[in-house]
């Protein structure tokens, strides 16, 4: 099972496809947004140089976003699985 996170504070995202391609224009990520890791630190051919970057699958509206990982890291808390 994959683990869930969620944003302590807001964070800017790019939408990218499956492949990380930009697919719409940059969409800020409130505080609270939970996620899933999709794609963990890694570097992004149509982000800033030399800049690692984090791709997130959004749990309630099924997007990915890439954020920038140093952000990302900081800002991020792992939630508790809950039992069903």
């Amino acid at each position: 099972m994959s683990k869930v996170y969620k944003l302590t504070q807001g964070l800017m995202g790019q939408e990218v496809n499956l492949v990380e391609r930009p697919i719409r224009q940059l969409r800020w990520l409130r505080r609270g947004t939970q996620f899933f890791i999709r794609h963990d630190e890694h570097s992004w051919t149509d982000g800033c140089p030399d800049q690692s970057y984090c791709t997130i699958l959004v749990e309630d509206s099924c997007k990915c976003y890439n954020v920038i990982w140093p952000a990302l890291s900081t800002l991020m808390e792992e939630l508790e699985p809950t039992e069903q």
